[in-house]
């Protein structure tokens, strides 16, 4: 299949399943309004942390090793397994002899938190697992049909809780258990897929030591862009520059500039497996130009309507109490853009193993970041934290440019805005049968 056909049908599919997860954000955001919504957005953000550092960001690792065809997928599936009954099991034990504790708004014991983070951690580690060795076979439809599903179902649930008037608690029970439902109806239809039930295979002891050596040096890449993207919630919730209410708007705006970068990420799954074969980089570079001018175009605009339309857009979207959200959305597209091009610039240095350059400017941006919110959050609150990202986020990428342009001093990336070269390959690769 070619790189242009995997566009299309990773645009297609995966299209459909982030539609979902807007209208997954959107229900939330009616049910719970801001403040609620806020303190579960938070609570995610902390257990998807946990799930970084100790799922080793596995999926990149089990990728790589799988395009690369240096351990048997059937391997790889089995040793995912493994490696996620193994750290759950680690992670129970270390919240019973050291309980962590999270404030609530609701009267929600401690022990039912850790099975909500608990099920979060299990089902988003299992998606990301499954979903990245199928994407290495060049299936995008099956594995987001799955979610998809889960999905609307999980949406069709939170509706009938709601016309029930049932207690915020269901809402929340129903939502976090889901995320584990979710994770073991995919890996179940990854190896009833590929009929690897019943024939167990790991791989060898050298296997094993090479694939964890290179997650490492992914998972401390990703950490740290991590914290570039996150890092500003705890801040903005720790500081009183900021109401209950000035939290809930920051970190929806922040998801919906996460949900913009939808498309990019769509792309990078595409353009990682397929720059590790290493058999279309010249084609790669080339699309990635295309691609990068029309995702400025794309936030020019987005940026004007959200301007004349944001407060009105999000108030009848969300509800009235995320009146200041398009304002903090402002702020942050700027840096959003900045993010969506470094989505596929990130996944072409990842394909051909330079992962250190995306440690270091990430890690450069961090620096940034850290010390910007530091410094102007305590007094300005909210807004200092969407400008300092916004920026810190620009530093990112103008590094990543910089490496790129050095590597390729005859691929540099044309930033003309208009060209009619580049809606036509937009439509052949939307369209084309």
């Amino acid at each position: 299949m070619t790189f242009s056909k995997l566009i299309q049908q990773s645009i297609l599919w995966r299209g459909f399943y982030f539609c979902t997860i807007l209208l997954l954000n959107i229900i939330l955001g009616r049910l719970l309004q801001a403040e609620l919504v806020g303190w579960l957005y938070y609570f995610s953000n902390t257990f998807s942390l946990i799930i970084l550092i100790v799922s080793l960001s596995l999926e990149t690792a089990l990728g790589y090793f799988a395009a690369k065809q240096l351990i048997a997928k059937q391997a790889l599936a089995w040793f995912s397994i493994l490696y996620l009954f193994v750290t759950t099991v680690v992670l129970l034990l270390f919240c019973y002899f050291i309980p962590i504790t999270f404030n609530t708004q609701l009267s929600i014991p401690q022990r039912v938190l850790y099975l909500y983070g608990a099920s979060f951690f299990i089902g988003n580690a299992l998606c990301n697992y499954f979903t990245s060795l199928f994407y290495v076979d060049g299936n995008y439809r099956l594995p987001q049909i799955v979610l998809i599903v889960c999905n609307a179902t999980l949406i069709f649930l939170l509706v009938v809780i709601n016309a029930y008037q049932l207690p915020v608690a269901t809402i929340l029970h129903t939502y976090f258990f889901f995320f584990l439902l979710q994770g073991i109806v995919l890996a179940f239809t990854y190896f009833y897929r590929y009929k690897f039930f019943f024939s167990v295979q790991l791989p060898n002891g050298k296997q094993i030591q090479a694939l964890l050596n290179y997650a490492l040096l992914i998972v401390g890449g990703n950490l740290i862009f991590f914290l570039v993207y996150r890092i500003d919630y705890w801040f903005v919730a720790y500081y009183p520059s900021s109401s209950a209410a000035d939290v809930g708007n920051y970190i929806q705006a922040s998801k919906m500039g996460q949900i913009l970068l939808i498309i990019p990420q769509i792309l990078a799954s595409v353009v990682f497996p397929q720059a590790a074969n290493a058999t279309a980089l010249k084609e790669i570079q080339h699309t990635l130009a295309i691609i990068i001018r029309l995702l400025i175009q794309f936030f020019l605009v987005l940026f004007l309507l959200n301007l004349l339309f944001g407060q009105w857009a999000t108030t009848t979207i969300f509800g009235e109490s995320f009146n200041t959200m398009f304002l903090w959305l402002a702020y942050l597209l700027p840096g959003i853009l900045c993010l969506a091009i470094l989505a596929l610039l990130s996944a072409y240095f990842s394909g051909i193993n330079l992962v250190k350059i995306n440690v270091m400017g990430a890690a450069l941006a961090l620096v940034f970041i850290i010390i910007g919110n530091f410094i102007f959050v305590p007094t300005y609150g909210v807004k200092a934290a969407a400008i300092t990202s916004s920026l810190g986020y620009g530093v990112n990428m103008l590094f990543a440019l910089y490496q790129y342009k050095k590597m390729n001093k005859n691929g540099a990336i044309n930033f003309q805005l208009f060209s009619k070269y580049d809606y036509v390959w937009l439509v052949k690769t939307i369209f084309s049968k």
